[in-house]
């Protein structure tokens, strides 16, 4: 599994999470937790990295998510390229920022 980079994530009340950016494919190791976020990578006119939130999830282990992920032909439709982690083991931290950010980045107003 190779990482491709960093990204920061923020809750309404600016609050950072760091996040991991792999490929779509990529292979994690059984047993680490984490919340994800699915995205669109795409270069910008100045061929900055930009980030089109799909989908945010958590899970307790990343190694068996990706494979049989119920929303998989959802992502492939919307030209998912990365999956996003922020690692942590801790269940309820994993849901409140799950939702935090979900509330940010997928609630429409």
């Amino acid at each position: 599994m190779s990482k491709l980079g960093t990204i920061a994530f923020k809750n309404q009340d600016g609050h950072t999470y760091d996040f991991s950016i792999f490929q779509m494919d990529a292979e994690f190791k059984p047993g680490h937790g984490g919340v994800y976020i699915i995205t669109g990578r795409h270069d910008d006119e100045k061929h900055h990295h930009g980030h089109r939130v799909i989908f945010i999830g958590e899970t307790d282990d990343m190694s068996v998510l990706m494979a049989d992920h119920p929303s998989k032909q959802e992502f492939e439709a919307q030209n998912a390229n990365c999956c996003c982690v922020h690692a942590t083991q801790d269940a309820a931290a994993r849901s409140r920022i799950a939702q935090e950010l979900t509330q940010k980045y997928l609630t429409k107003s």
